[in-house]
């Protein structure tokens, strides 16, 4: 029985289990404060109508990445900026149409009265597949190439920071971020890969590549330095570095696993995609639920990411293929799990709640 729980992503909420607490916005950051704010607030009746469940809403940015990210990996699988100046254009549009929607998700949720800790759960869950796929995207767009560890330590910066904002907000019940943080790297991600729609993918500089990796360390250390005195920055720290050993030991090997960039790129984005989501999922369910932790530095899409550095030529898309089933089965339990624990729907607005919400507002997001 353990083992089957293991394999299905663990133990997910019951009514028992689930928790109550309060949504506390995280602090805004620089451009969120001067426009972004604003914008997303503006959306929900404007553009979004009253029937469109948030959850919708964070499912379509999820989507628009997923295009982006296919788009640059058929057409430049060796990620060194080989795709036509279109691709780059189109994935500057869906990244700047992802961060529209993740920004304005609890907007419509607050709107419409429906918020809870599953849109919770789901807007953090997204973010952290996201956010490998986009500085995936990136570093094609900045032609770095798939053989450069480089590349893959900037993957693996990504996912170490965002799973560390995550420990914040189970430790602290919010989320810290600083007043350059995300919002303004999607940003300037954005405006990169436009120009690049104009003129081409561009050799960025080596002194750029190194820098945004400094930086993304330097703001796990700061968020480290806030956990520190929490409990995460032992059992959850072994849970990242496994993660993150798991990239770097396909970052040494992937010029030795295929001689073919799209079956030792795609694979590797999979594989990584599926394990840091599976990973941000279990932390994000000490958060919404009472739960027994499974020994989660071991899973299923962890293991499959560490067996992939052996695993040779065409058939890694095997490794790749099982990993996002173990990834996409533990995800809808989950959510079907959560949605039942607290008697909400994942993808409507029930019509009663429509008629009530401005009676009976909900500060959970």
């Amino acid at each position: 029985m353990f083992l089957i729980t293991w394999l299905l992503g663990g133990t997910v909420p019951t009514k028992k289990t689930i928790k109550t607490y309060e949504y506390k916005s995280p602090p805004l950051s620089l451009f969120e404060r001067l426009f972004l704010d604003r914008f997303w607030a503006a959306l929900p009746g404007a553009v979004y109508p009253p029937w469109l469940a948030p959850n919708v809403i964070t499912l379509a940015g999820l989507v628009c990445i997923i295009v982006a990210i296919a788009l640059v990996l058929h057409h430049s699988p060796a990620l060194d900026g080989a795709a036509p100046t279109w691709v780059y254009a189109a994935v500057g549009v869906l990244i700047f149409l992802y961060q529209t929607l993740d920004g304005s998700d609890g907007k419509q949720a607050r709107a419409t009265g429906t918020g809870s800790a599953l849109g919770e759960l789901f807007d953090h869950g997204v973010d952290s597949i996201t956010v490998v796929l986009i500085a995936v995207c990136v570093q094609d767009a900045a032609r770095v190439s798939y053989t450069d560890e480089t590349l893959w330590l900037c993957v693996a910066a990504s996912t170490c920071t965002f799973y560390l904002s995550n420990c914040s907000l189970v430790a602290f019940g919010r989320q810290q971020f600083f007043d350059v943080d995300v919002q303004e790297l999607i940003v300037c991600l954005t405006v990169l890969c436009l120009y690049c729609g104009i003129v081409g993918a561009t050799s960025a500089p080596r002194w750029m590549i190194t820098g945004s990796l400094c930086c993304m360390v330097l703001n796990c250390l700061q968020l480290i330095w806030k956990l520190r005195d929490t409990e995460y920055l032992g059992r959850r720290c072994k849970a990242l570095a496994a993660i993150a050993g798991g990239v770097a030991i396909n970052a040494a090997t992937i010029k030795q696993v295929s001689k073919e960039p799209f079956f030792a790129t795609v694979p590797l984005v999979c594989c990584i995609a599926a394990a840091a989501g599976d990973l941000s999922r279990r932390l994000l369910l000490q958060r919404v639920a009472d739960l027994p932790e499974i020994v989660d530095f071991v899973t299923p899409t962890g293991l499959l990411l560490w067996a992939l550095a052996l695993w040779p030529g065409r058939t890694r898309v095997v490794a790749a293929a099982a990993s996002l089933a173990f990834y996409g089965v533990a995800a809808s339990r989950t959510v079907v799990a959560t949605a039942g624990a607290l008697g909400v729907r994942a993808l409507t607005v029930p019509t009663v709640r429509r008629s009530a919400r401005a009676r009976t507002p909900r500060k959970l997001d």
